[in-house]
């Protein structure tokens, strides 16, 4: 039996998942780094097994391409940010897309400055349990701060509606 919770995923190769679940026992906060496979890809398999305990909805920032960024870079991002989507979609977990700047606006309103800096101070006193250093890694990943605040933000807009 799937368990249900808000989960954010912030794409990319340094990216993250989180996972908040909605109630039950042993109901805690998960952060997980995007896993890779051997090339710097999204092992696919290894995400699949992160996202396929739960349902519930999924938030993943929406990103586009930058100015002056390689094709072939591009590219790979695409497919990373795509197969996103393909694993929800065939996992069954509905998938809403946040522009960083809606969910900082609502989840860092404290902050001067809504940076990673910032996300990674919001979620340190938010998330006390939560190890936002990854392994074999000496500094907090932004990439986890960002994912928790995305499934924060899709907590608090689900529980709002």
């Amino acid at each position: 039996m799937k368990r249900a919770a808000i989960i954010g995923v912030d794409p990319g190769q340094k990216g993250g998942i989180a996972i908040i679940p909605l109630k039950g026992p042993k109901a805690h906060t998960e952060a997980h780094i995007m896993p890779l496979d051997a090339e710097k890809q999204i092992d696919w398999a290894a995400f699949t097994r992160i996202l396929a305990p739960w349902s519930g909805l999924v938030y993943v920032e929406q990103v586009h391409s930058m100015p002056k960024q390689g094709v072939a870079s591009t590219f790979k991002f695409g497919r990373n940010y795509g197969g996103i989507f393909g694993v929800c979609g065939a996992l069954g977990l509905p998938t809403i897309t946040v522009t960083p700047q809606k969910w900082k606006k609502t989840i860092l309103s404290d902050y001067e400055t809504r940076d990673k800096v910032a996300a990674i101070d919001f979620c340190k006193k938010k998330f006390k349990t939560v190890n936002l250093v990854p392994p074999g890694c000496r500094t907090e990943s932004d990439g986890l701060a960002d994912a928790l605040c995305l499934a924060l933000y899709g907590l608090r807009a689900t529980t709002t509606d």
